[in-house]
């Protein structure tokens, strides 16, 4: 016996393969698998091999299809099914309904039904059909299926098992591709497989794919732009695989997206990897309010269908191999709670049709933006329709715009990854081109045609009838064969085929709507596909999701409101033929025009007639740049009349070259027509750009206020609206094109800076307010900002790069300097003097400059700058003896009885010239009387060694806290700057070096250095004067006291993190100033006391709340509300005591738990309380 069914299964096999060979489609396998499916009693012809024959194509196809070849581990036909297997499923030896057994992956099994039927368009039944056989003789299986090329399942049949149950039908049949049928046709022959050729992206796909990996390398959202047709699934598919995404996300609006876009991957994919569908058919059907949004049934997705949460988490944590979700946005929030409570992530989230999740309101759409319910490392939202929020909405909502998303939010959706324009696509052949025709029927002539016709129904109207007359009218006349009709009801598109098919009996008219199934749609379509002329009326479920090249005209009956709509409609029309591209060169956009024999516009078309093409016209200017800078250009040209109509230029609407075209109407209702629509769809911010672009071209500069004051409040207008994020992104990218300014502030600090960048390459000092007046005034301000902390860092680090020698001040010198220098070389021995008899000569005018920097050296007013560059060449600040005999004889004079040598024993000059000869001995470059008279001076009693000083200066720090300033330690503080010389001519070791940085003297340079000793003085200063005064300095008791008050205000903000700009207090500053007991909360500038402020406080927050406690009054800052803070940063500091902490519990108010509250928080902890302004 079973020789017998195996030997029969090889017959079988060998027929099916005689039946499938050579075939490319599943039409042409099905007309000769016919043939075995004959029952005629009155022939008396039977044939019933067909069924089985399909039985066996079955097993073939799950083996060879690319969306289910993965899916299972092992597909057996019943004869076939392992013994054991059988018996775990309590299968008998004999098919009661069973044709195959399938393995999943998952190891459950899966048994089918299959059912050929001659008449696809037929529906199978639950009961004469024997569908309930494979439920009862087989309750312990995991899933079923029913596999057929009949079109639908009755009612019954389709509510069976829910998730369990699947069913193929002919639209899975008709998708086959032609490789593979052969490929079936291969193992049917017992052939090896031969692996599928996948496609490759397109260049514009692969610029799409490089740029979203490399912005995902440091960035977590972003946007896919591209148009209908250009490829988003795919591209999406090999971006996922380019990241090597683990856990993939796929969210799609509507099951047939799901259906369409989980089998394009599965026939692309490179990498194997596990799916789930998550989704369900009452979350999607609950939206449909009649508005034929396209329903498919989640019995037509497959296998491995649920929106059980536990199952989706098994699925997800369970296993270690690649894992893809496919979900519509309905069911997310099952995913949600699945994954809520444990640490999983997505490596990437697909937004399919993105635009959809913008919007306003919490709602099913907006879930996936929110990475606490579903956490993800990158998110990529999708789509050829960016949707954004009109600024007259934002206002509107107040408050409630955190609940509005806007694609034109980079928090939310990211910064724009990749744009693909129409434009582009049409120029880079991606899509064919279009035209937009509006087609005009005149009543008379109209009327005339359904005279001829002898047409009689009462039912319906003139207007109606145009739309059939004109839609065959533009068929014939430009050669279309496959046209959509759009229109704003079901019942519309239905009536249109009927009477269609009517009038014009050789056009073959269709009709498809959301509710029929998946499969009836499919096989109307593979009709559509295969005629030579048809037309396929809709009123919106064939906006998505249409793939059909041949389609080569979109026909608009009706209004429609929705622009995105509009879009993806014209988008049918667009795409290419990959097979034969050459077969479609354009596409066509019609729009019937129904009109009288009036000339006026107004008068003549019907209101609703024109509103459609303005509305048409107005969505593709939205989209194609092209079509609208056309607009725009009519709009702003010179045929602009006083009247505010235009004149057209026949070339520009001419049949060979037009964008739009007008058909069927007398010339001068044409020119009053396009009037109207250049007018009405020319856009004002598009028409202000053109005009900044040809100010700019013309003058070189932006507009001024004086001469263009309407165009110059608009580039201002363009700034504030994106800053506060109303500019669109298309308006970004233009204003970017011409290298728009966006920031003017910003563009002239930068411009400030590259005129100080090349002043500073020829010059040592700063500007001066004589030579650069500007740059000066500019150079000024930004050092202001340096001192007081408030320069914004990014532009700190440019401007500290560049390093001046000295001020403008120091520059009127700099001259006297060099002829001095050169005095010197040529008077080693001696300085300058002035000479009363001479006083015009060289040497009085360098003697008059000596005695300048020496009185500034007494009165402590000479600059660092000229102390350094002067005491490198030994300049002699305290005057005197000057030849180096004389020098000499003075110095041995001084130290022949000391024991030990300082400056203030022997004064600066002779200190100077003593350590400089001993250098100068040490070094050997003294003259040999030199030396030896050196020598005889003893001065080694006198020298220490360089670590001996050093202990000095680390003894100095740790005493004042500081190293030492020149005011405080002359020889400590020339020893230092030696040292700073030394290090920059390569002259200190590395221990030197590490033991400076321990006392944190600044190599480098003086900035740090200089900031730090300016902190210490002013903190030597207040703690002066509170020992002096016994109070805190006060705001109003003269500007010294202003000036400490202000440095100890600071201090306290800095403390508290309140200064923009600035570093908080460093560990140091904090110990110095709680040395001192520094009062960290302070008295503010009135100087009342902790108990005067607390009765304010207290009699407010009874009065008022401390909910109510505001934080600007009248615009300016309330004293209360400050003093409040000042109280919480105190406390967290333990710097209250315990009767002002029970004040505040007197109040109940727990400072406890209010700074508990701040630290979960930190922009709570910065502005809790500000929340009502009184004005």
């Amino acid at each position: 016996m079973k020789q017998r069914k195996c030997l029969q299964m090889n017959n079988h096999e060998k027929l099916l393969s005689n039946v499938v060979e050579g075939k490319r489609s599943w039409a042409e396998v099905k007309s000769v698998l016919s043939e075995y499916n004959v029952h005629d009693s009155q022939a008396g012809k039977k044939d019933t091999r067909g069924g089985k024959l399909f039985e066996v194509f079955t097993k073939y196809y799950f083996l060879a299809s690319p969306t289910e070849s993965c899916n299972f581990r092992n597909v057996w036909l019943f004869e076939e099914t392992p013994i054991l297997v059988r018996k775990k499923l309590n299968l008998g030896s004999v098919d009661y309904g069973v044709d195959l057994v399938l393995e999943d992956a998952h190891s459950n099994y899966w048994v089918v039904q299959c059912k050929f039927r001659n008449d696809e368009t037929s529906s199978l039944n639950w009961s004469s059909d024997k569908i309930a056989n494979l439920f009862a003789y087989c309750p312990d299986a995991y899933g079923y299926i029913v596999f057929s090329n009949a079109a639908n399942l009755d009612a019954v049949s389709r509510t069976r098992y829910s998730n369990r149950f699947s069913f193929y039908s002919a639209a899975d049949l008709y998708a086959l591709e032609k490789h593979t049928i052969l490929e079936i046709c291969r193992r049917l022959t017992g052939q090896p497989p031969k692996a599928r050729k996948h496609l490759e992206p397109l260049p514009h796909q692969l610029e799409a794919i490089n740029s979203c990996v490399k912005r995902f390398e440091h960035e977590e959202r972003g946007q896919l732009i591209l148009p209908c047709g250009a490829g988003k699934t795919l591209t999406a598919l090999w971006i996922k695989e380019k990241l090597n995404s683990h856990n993939t996300l796929v969210l799609v609006p509507s099951l047939a997206l799901l259906r369409q876009l989980k089998n394009d991957w599965a026939k692309e994919r490179i990498t194997s990897y596990q799916y789930l569908c998550v989704c369900s058919e009452d979350t999607i059907n609950q939206d449909v309010d009649g508005d034929d949004t396209t329903v498919t049934n989640t019995y037509e997705l497959g296998i491995n269908v649920t929106t059980d949460p536990a199952e989706i988490k098994q699925f997800l944590l369970i296993g270690e191999e690649e894992r893809v979700i496919f979900s519509t946005y309905h069911s997310l929030s099952s995913i949600s709670e699945a994954i809520c409570g444990t640490s999983f992530q997505f490596d990437l989230i697909f937004c399919d049709e993105a635009h959809k999740t913008a919007g306003v309101g919490m709602n099913k759409f907006s879930l996936v933006h929110d990475n606490t319910k579903v956490p993800s490392q990158r998110r990529l939202y999708a789509t050829a329709t960016p949707r954004i929020v009109k600024e007259s909405l934002k206002k509107k909502l107040g408050e409630d715009l955190k609940y509005a998303y806007d694609m034109n939010d980079p928090e939310t959706f990211g910064e724009e990854f990749y744009r693909m324009t129409f434009k582009e696509a049409i120029e880079s052949d991606i899509l064919v081109d279009y035209k937009i025709i509006a087609i005009g029927v005149k009543d008379a002539e109209l009327k005339k045609y359904i005279d001829e016709r002898r047409f009689v129904d009462t039912k319906v109207t003139v207007d109606e009838m145009a739309n059939n007359y004109a839609l065959e009218h533009i068929m014939s006349r430009y050669g279309a064969s496959h046209a959509l009709t759009f229109h704003s009801r079901v019942a519309l598109a239905e009536n249109f085929s009927t009477r269609h098919r009517n009038l014009f009996p050789d056009t073959i008219a269709y009709s498809v709507n959301g509710k029929q199934t998946t499969s009836h749609r499919n096989l109307v379509l593979e009709e559509f596909k295969r005629s030579e002329k048809a037309v396929v009326s809709n009123a919106r479920c064939l906006t998505e999701g249409v793939d059909v090249p041949t389609i080569d005209l979109v026909y608009f009956c009706d209004p429609k409101s929705s622009k995105v709509d509009i879009v993806q409609a014209v988008g049918r029309a667009l795409r290419k033929n990959r097979i034969n591209p050459d077969s479609k060169k354009e596409g066509l956009v019609v729009v019937p025009v129904f009109h009288s024999d009036r000339d006026s516009v107004g008068e003549s078309i019907s209101n609703s007639s024109f509103k459609n093409l303005l509305q048409v016209i107005r969505s593709l200017c939205d989209q194609d740049e092209r079509l609208q800078d056309e607009i725009n250009r009519l709009a702003l040209g010179k045929g602009r009349r006083n009247s505010g109509k235009i004149s057209i230029e026949d070339a520009f609407f001419s049949e060979e070259q037009g964008v739009i075209l007008l058909e069927g109407f007398e010339q001068k209702l044409k020119d009053s027509l396009f009037g109207q629509i250049v007018e009405r769809a020319s856009n004002n911010w598009d028409l202000f750009f053109l005009q900044l672009q040809e100010y700019i071209s013309e003058h070189n500069e932006y507009p001024n206020e004086k001469e263009s004051p309407e165009l110059y409040r608009w580039v201002a207008q363009q700034r504030v609206r994106r800053k506060s994020g109303a500019l669109k992104n298309e308006e970004i990218r233009k204003l970017d094109s011409i290298d728009f300014i966006w920031d003017q502030q910003e563009w002239k600090w930068n411009r400030m800076y590259e005129e100080l960048v090349n002043y500073a390459v020829s010059n040592e000092f700063e500007p001066s307010k004589e030579e650069e007046p500007e740059l000066y005034k500019w150079y000024k301000v930004v050092k202001a900002q340096v001192a007081k902390g408030k320069l914004r860092k990014d532009r700190l680090e440019r401007f500290n790069r560049i390093a001046f020698s000295g001020s403008s001040i120091d520059r009127k010198w700099a001259s006297q300097y060099e002829r001095l220098v050169q005095f010197r070389k040529q008077n080693p021995e001696r300085w300058p003097r002035y000479d009363r008899n001479h006083t015009g000569s060289e040497e009085s005018k360098l003697g008059v400059f000596c005695q300048m920097v020496r009185k500034g050296f007494k009165n402590n007013d000479l600059s660092t700058y000229w102390f350094d560059m002067l005491a490198k060449i030994d300049f002699s600040f305290e005057g005197g003896a000057d030849t180096w005999n004389r020098y000499y004889n003075e110095v041995k004079e001084q130290i022949a009885s000391k024991d030990k040598l300082s400056v203030d024993d022997i004064g600066v000059n002779a200190y100077t010239w003593l350590t400089r000869n001993h250098k100068k001995l040490q070094e050997g470059s003294l003259s040999d009387g030199r030396a030896k008279k050196i020598q005889e001076l003893g001065l080694d009693r006198f020298f220490i060694t360089w670590d001996e000083v050093f202990d000095r200066v680390r003894l100095f720090v740790e005493v004042n806290g500081r190293t030492p300033t020149y005011k405080a330690d002359k020889q400590l503080y020339s020893w230092l700057q030696s040292q700073r010389t030394r290090y920059q001519n390569g002259n200190l070791h590395p221990e030197q070096i590490e033991k400076l940085g321990s006392v944190k003297f600044d190599l480098e340079g003086q900035g740090k250095e200089a900031n730090e000793q300016k902190w210490l003085y002013k903190l030597d200063s207040y703690q002066s004067f509170l020992e002096q005064n016994g109070r805190e300095p006060s705001y109003f008791n003269g500007e010294g006291e202003k000036q400490l008050y202000n440095w100890a205000a600071a201090q306290r903000a800095a403390m508290a993190g309140n200064l923009r700009n600035r570093k908080p207090l460093s560990e140091f500053r904090v110990e110095r100033l709680n040395a001192i007991n520094f009062n960290w909360v302070g008295e503010g500038r009135k100087g009342a006391n902790w108990n005067d402020k607390f009765k304010e406080f207290r009699d407010f927050v009874s009065r008022e709340g401390l909910q109510n406690l505001p934080s600007i009054v009248d615009g300016k800052p309330f004293g209360i509300y400050r003093w409040w803070y000042r109280q919480i940063t105190a406390y967290k500091q333990g710097n209250l005591d315990q009767g002002q902490v029970e004040c505040f519990l007197e109040l109940g108010i727990n400072l406890a738990k209010v700074v508990g509250v701040e630290e979960t928080d930190d922009k709570a902890r910065r502005y809790e309380g500000r929340v009502v302004e009184v004005t």
